[in-house]
């Protein structure tokens, strides 16, 4: 049974004057967000716990043997 109430983690106050802003599940946000305080018009600023993991191509070793050695300086 769901009566409205969030967990107190949940509720995203403002830093200065701690009104409640919005509720947002855990993990919920992905980036960063600014959000103004209607009430004290300050600016809030909530960055994601930690970076979203990004799948990378893993290196080609081979690029280093492809290149061409060096020349020796002219004297």
């Amino acid at each position: 049974m769901n009566i409205g109430l969030t967990p107190p983690d949940s509720q995203v106050r403002c830093g200065t004057c701690r009104r409640l802003l919005f509720c947002a599940e855990p993990d919920a946000i992905a980036a960063a967000i600014r959000i103004k305080c209607p009430r004290c018009k300050a600016l809030n600023i909530l960055r994601p716990d930690r970076a979203p993991t990004i799948e990378r191509p893993a290196r080609q070793t081979e690029r280093r043997d492809a290149c061409p050695p060096r020349r020796p300086p002219d004297p």
